[in-house]
């Protein structure tokens, strides 16, 4: 069976304050459920928010009824919570993700005219600045000021 989105559902709850949203699927598994909700905050998520959200998901009646179509269809689904933060691997979406990488090193991909077929643009440099109109990334020539337009994606350089 196919991966039941709950974003709209559990973006009515309260997540506590400037939690954001990022993703709730359900998936079929065997004989239960498995919920996937990733969450993040502008300063990173803790361990605590991951623990508290996962106790009120697992409380919440209303997902549980969501859940029966996609559980054991019987009148409590059987079902896993995975709550997690996107992880550093993971490509920046929002504005607010920015400002608290700075200093860090950015893969950024610019969005490319509908009639261009050339390769996609990708920069890379160390962000140096986030604001309310785009970033500035430094690059080994010059500091590249990019708005929030032109941004197709972007992603943590990570160095092993």
């Amino acid at each position: 069976m196919p991966a039941v989105d709950l974003s709209d559902y559990l973006s009515q709850l309260d997540l506590g304050a400037n939690v954001y949203l990022l993703m709730a699927t359900a998936s079929h598994e065997g004989a239960g459920s498995q919920v996937k909700v990733v969450v993040d905050t502008p300063e990173g998520v803790t361990v605590d928010q991951i623990a508290r959200i996962g106790k009120l998901l697992r409380s919440d009646p209303g997902l549980a009824q969501r859940l029966n179509p996609v559980g054991n269809g019987g009148d409590s689904p059987d079902y896993r919570i995975e709550v997690t933060s996107p992880g550093v691997a993971a490509g920046l979406e929002q504005p607010w993700q920015y400002p608290r990488n700075i200093g860090r090193r950015l893969e950024v991909r610019l969005v490319q005219p509908e009639h261009q077929m050339a390769d996609p643009v990708v920069i890379e440099g160390r962000l140096v600045n986030a604001g309310s109109d785009g970033i500035e990334l430094e690059t080994a020539v010059e500091v590249r000021v990019i708005t929030w337009d032109q941004i197709d994606s972007a992603r943590v350089v990570l160095k092993w």
